[in-house]
């Protein structure tokens, strides 16, 4: 249940930063929702790691006890302690020893250097007890704290390695993006409103399509107002409203939504409807030759 708890708290982070990127980068806006889903992943998730470090230093922490403890006298109790050992099996009769004979006071007298030697090494123990526990605290304490730390750069450092991944991709995308259209402005291809909006918000004109005529295969762009247009006939002539229309309908919706320069969008519309004018009058005209 932690293991999945915890791959589910990654899959947020991860999932709350591409949002977060994608809304600023792509959207032009501020992510506020997936920033705020991403600061409480991120404290959830260090918090369990450090929550985690503290628990398995609780579960280690194992100081030194009296057992572990050696003292100066503890070799000399334990030769005490076998010599009245062996006076006693000699000695003894029926599990007891005369207290007058000469066994029996050598057994008594070790029996009192027991005693004193056991206060001395008592006292000695607990004095490197203390000590030593108190190593082992400072120790353990430091352990604790490096571990804690490693816990923090391994968040952070998940974190930053995501968010460097994303923000190369992202960026790595509008900079293939970027040269595509400078490709296609350098062409004089036609560019699509959504690769537009991606790249720049300063939307420019959208050019027409290059029409070709019967007689005459050039971009209306490269057409005058003021040239003949006597040599062509009823198809051209339709054809080149049709081109004139798509340019008037362009520099409308520019002027609508607010693209762009209003007085140069003014101007071009002004023309573009002269223009279709003049061709339709000499459409008229020609019709009207046609059925004289």
């Amino acid at each position: 249940v932690v293991i999945v708890l915890l791959l589910l708290v990654e899959i947020i982070k991860h999932t709350s930063l591409a949002t977060a990127f994608k809304t600023r980068y792509t959207y032009r806006n501020k992510p506020i929702f997936s920033t705020l889903f991403l600061l409480v992943a991120l404290v959830f998730s260090i918090y369990a790691c450090i929550n985690g470090v503290r628990t398995s230093q609780e579960i280690a922490y194992k100081p030194p006890t009296a057992a572990t403890i050696a003292t100066q006298y503890d070799q000399q109790i334990k030769e005490l302690e076998e010599r009245n050992e062996k006076i006693f099996k000699r000695a003894n009769w029926k599990g007891k020893l005369n207290s007058s004979s000469t066994d029996g006071k050598a057994y008594a007298a070790n029996e009192q250097l027991i005693t004193q030697l056991t206060g001395k090494a008592a006292t000695e123990r607990a004095s490197k007890l203390n000590a030593a526990i108190t190593k082992y605290d400072n120790k353990h304490t430091k352990q604790s704290s490096f571990r804690q730390y490693i816990g923090y750069f391994v968040e952070f450092g998940i974190l930053f390695c995501n968010g460097f991944f994303l923000l190369f991709m992202f960026t790595s995308s509008f900079e293939h993006l970027a040269r595509i259209r400078a490709k296609f402005l350098q062409n004089g291809q036609v560019i699509t409103d959504s690769i537009k909006d991606i790249i720049t918000p300063n939307d420019t004109a959208a050019k027409p399509p290059i029409i070709g005529f019967q007689n005459n295969r050039n971009n209306s762009d490269n057409i005058k107002s003021d040239k003949s247009i006597t040599n062509y006939d009823n198809i051209d002539l339709i054809a080149l409203i049709r081109v004139k229309k798509r340019d008037l309908a362009a520099y409308k919706w520019k002027l609508r939504n607010n693209k762009g320069s209003e007085q140069n969008n003014r101007q071009k519309i002004t023309k573009f409807e002269q223009e279709i004018e003049q061709l339709q009058a000499k459409q008229d005209k020609l019709k009207g030759g046609n059925n004289a």
